[in-house]
């Protein structure tokens, strides 16, 4: 090789490298862009809901996250789904916890004697760390503040995992 390819070569890489550090430089001046942020986004949520009880026993349970990732297991049956929500559910999930948060709460309780009835346990958790949202209840018979987004949360959970 003679001289003068090499030090094109080099000047190439040097070029290249130069163009990289550009990009890494100016990229890291942006705001971080995430599936499911947008500009006026709401704060960061986790939803856990739990279904348990009824006749055979069943005992459910899912996470959600803000940015639409869902983890679903039925316990009973050992079985995990991991998805996302499409967009038009997180949007309506959103406005549901919003409504949630913005409603006065207190936390239901389970009642004295119900053999087979199915209990649901409901945390939003804020950005802080603390629950925005907690309560507990049958589902037969709902009497809950909450009660459209638990319904909300009870198709999602089916639809992920089916009874």
């Amino acid at each position: 090789m003679s001289g003068g390819t090499l030090k094109a070569k080099m000047r190439r890489v040097l070029l290249a490298a130069g163009v990289v550090a550009a990009a890494l430089s100016i990229s890291a001046c942006l705001p971080a862009v995430t599936a499911g942020t947008q500009a006026g986004a709401a704060r960061p949520w986790e939803v856990r809901f739990e279904s348990s009880g009824g006749i055979a026993g069943m005992v459910k349970q899912m996470t959600v996250f803000h940015d639409g990732r869902l983890v679903a297991e039925n316990l009973r049956r050992r079985v995990r789904v991991e998805k996302s929500l499409p967009s038009d559910r997180l949007r309506e999930l959103h406005r549901l916890i919003e409504q949630a948060e913005s409603a006065p709460g207190t936390a239901m309780g389970f009642p004295d004697r119900c053999a087979d009835c199915t209990q649901y346990r409901l945390t939003v958790t804020g950005s802080e760390g603390r629950p925005a949202v907690s309560e507990s209840g049958v589902i037969e018979g709902l009497q809950s503040r909450n009660s459209e987004l638990i319904k909300f949360l009870i198709a999602i959970l089916n639809e992920a995992i089916q009874p």
